[in-house]
């Protein structure tokens, strides 16, 4: 079997195939979502077809897969994370299926041969730069993400779920949990409220996807991290920032 899978999620594609068909099932469990990075650098790929049943492709899932021509978004997809088609060089076009609700940051970044892309009504949120770079886009593409972004241009923008706190989810092994519900309350209620704050985001998941991408499994990496941020997060903690279940704020 060309993928390791885990609750649902189809976590790395292992195969070196030009035309993939994810399957709708492994082990006789649905596949529901595509995981974090889980196709990223894959350079052998040329078309990949997404199964009905997944509802969200998490952040990078298909970043720099620079010879993806075509890819088949499902109906049932509701959330494209942060970078998840990013530097994909080679798509050309983009159905994005009636049930989306969010395109996460950079979701489209750098899709330079990216001519056009549909963009249906139910879409109410586009992170900053999801489609920056994508200049080969004609004018209709580009007044319909105008028509639905309107946190695009917005200062105060802040991630989405989606968007991923990419080293704390790589060192405590999840996006939900209480360490980084901590720190996620604590990027979108205080950093995000001001200039500095929000300039430290934008570089943050600018740098960070590639820093968690060349080390994030690597043991050194995970124990230095955890040690800073289990003191960053105790100190929140004493500040007041609650580390319950949280929705990030849109």
């Amino acid at each position: 079997m060309d993928f390791e899978f885990s609750n649902g999620t189809i976590t790395k594609y292992t195969g070196s195939g030009t035309k993939v068909d994810i399957p709708g099932t492994i082990n006789g469990q649905q596949v529901i979502k595509i995981g974090a990075g889980a196709f990223s650098d894959c350079g052998s790929l040329i078309s990949v077809n997404i199964p009905s049943g997944v509802t969200t492709i998490a952040m990078a899932a298909f970043r720099e897969c620079v010879n993806l021509t075509s890819v088949n978004i499902p109906s049932g997809v509701t959330e494209i994370g942060t970078f998840a088609f990013s530097y994909c060089e080679s798509l050309t076009s983009v159905n994005i299926p009636s049930g989306v609700t969010t395109i996460g940051m950079g979701a489209f970044k750098g899709c330079k041969s990216l001519t056009s892309v549909n963009i249906p009504s139910s879409v109410t949120t586009i992170r900053m730069d999801a489609f920056e770079y994508c200049n080969a886009l004609n004018s209709a593409s580009r007044a319909a993400i105008q028509q639905h972004s309107p946190s695009t241009s917005s200062s105060n923008s802040s991630p989405s779920s989606s968007s991923g706190c990419y080293v704390a989810t790589a060192v405590y092994g999840s996006y939900d949990c209480p360490q980084v519900w901590t720190l996620r309350r604590y990027r979108d209620c205080t950093l995000a409220e001001s200039l500095f704050g929000r300039a430290f985001i934008r570089i943050y998941y600018a740098v960070s996807p590639t820093v968690v991408k060349w080390f994030g499994k690597k043991t050194w990496f995970n124990h230095l991290w955890r040690n800073i941020l289990d003191r960053k997060i105790e100190d929140l903690r004493k500040r007041g920032i609650n580390n319950t279940p949280y929705t990030d704020r849109v």
